[in-house]
C-alpha cells in the first residue's frame, strides 16, 4: 500500500461516513470526500483533514476520475432515500444515477471499488446469511442495490477492476435525528418520556455500534485479497429488547420499553444475522499493512 494511499468517500454527509473517514486519516490515508453541499459537512470533525469537492449525481457529466483527482480507490456510501426503503424511485430514478456516476469512475481509470450494499438483499431469508445465499430483495430499497450489484458485476468483463461489495447489517449509532432507533430511543430519554415505544422486541437482530461497522468498512476498503459479496456484521445475534437494555445498561442509562406498541415489520424476517467469516478474512488482509491498533477491529467470533 502506498504511503499516501487516496482514496474517494462519497456520501461524505452521511451517518457512518464520519467515522469511516475518522479511522481512514489514522491509517495515514489520504482522503477526499464528496457530498451534494458543502454546508452539509463543513461542521464535521474531518473537514479540515481532508480535500472536498462538491458533487450531486444529478449534475452534468464531467470526467470524474479526473475531477476527484484519480483515487487510487473508491468507497461508495452515497445513496438517497433511506428513510423511505419502500419508494420506487430506489429501483429506477437513483439505480440510474447510481450507474452512471459510478460507470463514468470506471470509465476513466478506477480500479478499486468498495460499494456500501445493504441486507435487505437477503430479503425474508431467516436465521444466518451467507454471501453464497440467494439474493431475494422484496423492498425497493434492498432491489435497487442489488440490482447496482449486478450492474457493476457486468461492468467487470469490459473493464478490469476491483469490486468489493459490502452488505451492511443493523448498525445501532447516531444518525440524522429522529430518523433511527438510536436516535428515537434518545429521543424518548432525553425528553423524559415515560416509556420508550417499539416493536415486541422479540427480532433477531446482528447489531453493530457505529464505531465498529465504520471501522470494519474502512478495513475492508483498504484491501484487495477478498473481494465480491462480503458481509459487514457482528456475527452475534441478538434480540432486539435485550440490545437495548445492553446499551442503556452500558452507558448508564434507563426508560421502561414499551413492548408491542408498534407491529413487527411485514419485509424483515423475525431472524436474521450475518456469518463473518468472509469479513474475518478481509480484516486480517487489511491488517496486513495497517495495525489492529490503528482500525481498533478484530475477527469476529463465530
Amino acid at each position: 500500500m502506498p504511503a499516501q494511499f487516496h482514496i474517494l468517500v462519497t456520501g461524505a454527509s452521511g451517518g457512518l461516513a464520519n467515522g469511516i473517514i475518522q479511522a481512514l486519516l489514522r491509517a495515514g490515508i489520504r482522503v477526499t470526500a464528496t457530498s451534494r453541499s458543502k454546508e452539509a459537512i463543513s461542521s464535521l470533525s474531518f473537514y479540515n483533514q481532508v480535500e472536498f469537492k462538491e458533487w450531486d449525481l444529478n449534475d452534468s457529466p464531467v470526467a470524474l476520475y479526473n475531477y476527484f483527482g484519480q483515487p487510487d480507490a473508491v468507497l461508495h456510501l452515497a445513496w438517497e432515500l433511506l428513510s423511505d426503503l419502500k419508494n420506487p424511485a430506489h429501483e429506477n430514478e437513483i439505480l440510474d444515477k447510481q450507474k452512471m456516476f459510478l460507470k463514468n469512475l470506471i470509465d476513466g481509470g478506477l480500479k478499486d471499488l468498495t460499494v456500501v450494499g445493504t441486507a435487505y438483499e437477503y430479503g425474508m431469508k431467516s436465521g444466518e446469511c451467507y454471501e453464497t445465499d440467494n439474493s431475494e430483495p422484496i423492498v425497493p430499497y434492498g432491489n435497487g442495490k442489488n440490482l447496482l450489484r449486478i450492474y457493476l458485476e457486468s461492468l467487470q468483463k469490459q473493464h478490469s477492476f476491483c469490486l468489493k461489495w459490502i452488505r451492511l447489517f443493523n448498525v445501532f449509532s447516531e444518525g440524522r435525528k429522529g430518523k433511527n432507533l438510536y436516535s428515537h430511543l434518545m429521543i424518548a430519554i432525553e425528553s423524559k418520556q415515560q416509556a420508550f415505544n417499539m416493536s415486541g422486541g422479540e427480532q433477531i437482530r446482528d447489531y453493530m455500534y457505529g464505531e465498529e461497522a465504520a471501522n470494519k468498512l474502512a478495513a475492508i476498503s483498504l484491501q484487495t485479497e477478498i473481494t465480491g459479496i462480503i458481509n459487514c456484521c457482528s456475527g452475534s445475534p441478538i434480540q432486539l429488547k435485550d440490545m437495548i437494555l445492553k446499551f442503556m445498561s452500558e452507558n448508564g442509562l434507563h426508560i421502561p420499553l414499551n413492548l408491542g406498541f408498534y407491529p413487527y415489520l411485514g419485509h424483515e424476517p423475525m431472524q436474521q444475522w450475518g456469518n463473518p467469516s468472509k469479513m474475518n478474512k478481509a480484516l486480517v488482509a487489511a491488517q496486513k499493512n495497517f495495525s489492529e491498533f490503528i482500525f481498533k477491529t478484530t475477527v469476529t467470533s463465530q
